[in-house]
């Protein structure tokens, strides 16, 4: 599949990294970064029954949640009975701040997949039982209903939020000067965001190239956004993703 440049979408400093590795195989990168990440403050959900429980979880949705929720968890939350993580990144960032997770052990890393890993401990837990979700705001709604359904107690706790990003001058004309052009969605949010604010010229070329998309969902949302070749990659991380596309590369 033909294409010199690779719109990048993620927040930095993935973006960046993703970059520098395109551009030692010879692609140019357009860095357009959607979002970026703003820690919030928060106080934890007195109505989730927390302090009452007999089993407790925390769980953390990215690194992200680790990185701004950890160190902002007040003591008396954090001897949770257990600790889970949505996948390997997440799990290796609570690792490096010295807690083991549980996670799931293959892809796709998300709510369901979470669910399934937890199964055993969800159902045997004793009750009262409590879970906090560390997100972003809004985030994981499968995972709060999928808990809830399974009898915990369960608060959303938003510990970030994305601040959404106008493209910058030198990004936009680059994307309207290159004229095969592959792209590269990790969030529905960026997809939706940059959809909308990209000028008509600048997104026709940009439907016209491969979207290499990280999930099922993301793959509904570029067809819903008029992307015509959307290939799923096995994940999001910027390895996964530059392997598929030196791979999209040699088809």
């Amino acid at each position: 599949m033909a294409f010199t440049h690779v719109l990048l979408t993620r927040p930095q400093p993935q973006c960046d990294a993703l970059g520098d590795r395109l551009q030692a195989i010879g692609l140019a990168p357009i860095i357009m970064p959607a979002y970026r990440f703003e820690g919030r403050s928060y106080t934890p959900d007195q109505e989730v029954g927390w302090a009452e429980a007999r089993a407790r979880l925390l769980l953390f949705t990215s690194p992200r949640a680790v990185r701004y929720g950890l160190p902002r968890l007040p003591a008396t939350q954090r001897p949770a009975t257990h600790i889970a993580a949505i996948g390997p990144a997440t799990a290796a960032a609570l690792r490096a701040a010295g807690h083991s997770a549980l996670a799931p052990l293959a892809p796709p890393y998300n709510s369901e997949t979470l669910l399934a890993r937890l199964e055993p401990m969800l159902t045997s837990a004793a009750a009262p039982r409590a879970a906090q979700i560390l997100t972003a705001p809004k985030g994981r709604a499968a995972l709060l209903a999928g808990l809830r359904a399974r009898g915990w107690a369960t608060a959303q706790v938003p510990v970030y939020e994305r601040i959404l990003l106008a493209p910058t001058e030198e990004a936009g004309a680059l994307l309207r000067a290159a004229s095969a052009v592959a792209s590269v969605w990790t969030s529905a949010t960026a997809m939706q965001h940059l959809c909308a604010v990209l000028p008509a010229d600048a997104l026709a070329g940009l439907r016209a190239g491969p979207a290499l998309v990280a999930s099922a969902r993301l793959a509904e949302t570029a067809r819903e956004h008029g992307f015509g070749s959307v290939l799923q990659t096995a994940g999001a991380d910027n390895e996964t993703l530059f392997a598929a596309l030196r791979q999209q590369l040699k088809a």
